[in-house]
């Protein structure tokens, strides 16, 4: 660890002399420092998560489990423009830098289907001593200018940093030739910012979000009419808190017209049972609003819910609301924040959480493993593997294999690792409507 802390010192230009400068908070002393050996009896955690944050880079290359030093973010504003735009505002980055393979042009990116984006913040930690230390984190978009959908919400971005006031901080620049590895090499600290970037070619990202009646230079702005409309359309729109009853419990709050009675707390109550944190649900006419998107993702995806939604709300695709036989839906397009004298309601891009759908997948084979250790034939107690005993509960089961034919690989083994099974979910180009369908067969079959 004392070479890789010296390595990266030396990478952010930290002399030994300033090391304790940077250090500060934590006792290190010059002394500390010239002796590996009581250096590394200071280094702990906390230290580690410190320099980690500071200098954003990447905890894995501390480790030896990564050659790339610099932090890569793989999520980036593509569908979340807004949160990403808060995101960023957050981690207070000196610059943010908007990387192209040439200045954006719709018409032609498009013609071209191309012209790669990359999206780089720069953060700036003056020590003590007044030296001012630079320290970068990328953003990976996978996007381009050339995809109408991609730019689109890249502008959205814009507008939010914009509204913000912090567009002033953002550069537009042009990659160098022989970019993707000349990236790479950034990202593994063997070169630096400005070997990535031509430092005489730019554009200015303000120029695409305005408009020509108040920008000269301002261009696309066709495009940017309808990406205001888009807004304009999404705006919020809030309910007054004094026309509504109200009910309190510790674990969820419900608001209703007094004419429902309350209704929907049968929902809560099972809801509850699943979600730590309190949530919010609203009922206006024949559609239910929450505040937590867990709450969405529990009904959609929770397997106590599967009879539950199955006999009373069904989920119709065409317009992403659930849909009971009395027609009362839960919308998934808007999500409730709670006022001091309204609920507003806020434009929610509905996506699923899979990190929380496999955390229930590992759930409920962790519990079939316990609960199916042995099978009994006559006086005989025959001993399965997990693998077998996963493997026969799915092989005999006819929507399984229907929709997994896969499977029938195994026919000889007859066992099957867990880790097929999530593969299963994550094949190439798979669209999300079969991963989720599959998911939900699997569920159901360790279920039953």
């Amino acid at each position: 660890m004392i070479n890789k802390l010296k390595i990266l010192f030396k990478k952010f230009n930290i002399n030994t002399n300033e090391i304790p400068l940077f250090l500060k908070d934590f006792g290190i002393r010059y002394n500390t420092v010239l002796n590996d050996e009581n250096f590394s009896k200071k280094i702990d955690d906390k230290l580690i998560d410190y320099i980690v944050e500071t200098l954003h880079i990447n905890k894995q290359w501390l480790y030896e489990n990564s050659d790339e030093i610099i932090k890569t973010e793989p999520y980036g504003y593509y569908k979340r423009a807004e949160v990403f735009c808060n995101e960023i505002l957050s981690k207070y980055p000196t610059k943010l830098f908007i990387l192209t393979e040439r200045k954006p042009n719709k018409d032609y990116d498009e013609k071209n289907d191309d012209n790669h984006i990359e999206i780089v913040a720069e953060y700036s930690l003056t020590l003590s001593n007044g030296k001012s230390i630079n320290s970068y984190e990328v953003f990976r978009s996978g996007c381009r200018w050339g995809y109408s959908r991609c730019r689109v919400e890249l502008k959205k971005f814009l507008l939010c940093l914009n509204k913000h006031h912090f567009i002033n901080r953002v550069d537009g620049k042009i990659f160098v030739e022989n970019f993707d590895i000349k990236f790479e090499d950034f990202k593994k600290g063997k070169v630096t910012f400005d070997d990535i970037s031509k430092q005489n070619d730019r554009w200015y990202p303000e120029d695409y979000i305005e408009s020509k009646n108040s920008n000269a230079q301002a261009k696309e702005d066709d495009e940017l009419i309808e990406i205001l409309k888009e807004l304009q359309e999404n705006k919020t729109k809030s309910v007054s808190k004094n026309k509504l009853f109200k009910k309190e419990t510790d674990k969820y709050i419900l608001y209703e017209n007094n004419k429902y009675n309350f209704t929907i707390e049968d929902l809560a109550k099972r809801i509850s049972a699943y979600l730590n944190t309190k949530f919010l649900l609203f009922r206006e006419d024949n559609i239910i609003y929450t505040d937590n998107e867990y709450v969405l993702q529990i009904l959609k995806y929770e397997v106590g819910f599967l009879d539950f939604i199955s006999e009373i709300v069904i989920l119709n695709d065409k317009n992403n609301k659930w849909l009971s036989n009395e027609q009362l839906s839960i919308s998934t397009d808007f999500l409730i924040e709670e006022k001091v004298n309204t609920l507003e309601f806020r434009k929610n891009r509905f996506q699923v959480k899979w990190y929380y759908i496999y955390q229930k997948i590992y759930d409920m084979l962790f519990s079939y493993l316990k609960n199916t250790s042995e099978v009994a034939i006559g006086q005989n107690i025959i001993q399965r593997t997990f693998g077998e005993r996963v493997f026969k509960l799915l092989n005999t089961n006819k929507e399984f294999v229907k929709h997994n034919s896969w499977i029938e690989k195994f026919n000889d083994l007859r066992s099957i690792d867990p880790l097929h099974l999530f593969i299963s979910f994550n094949a190439a180009n798979q669209k999300d409507e079969t991963r989720i369908n599959r998911i939900l067969i699997l569920l159901r079959s360790l279920n039953s």
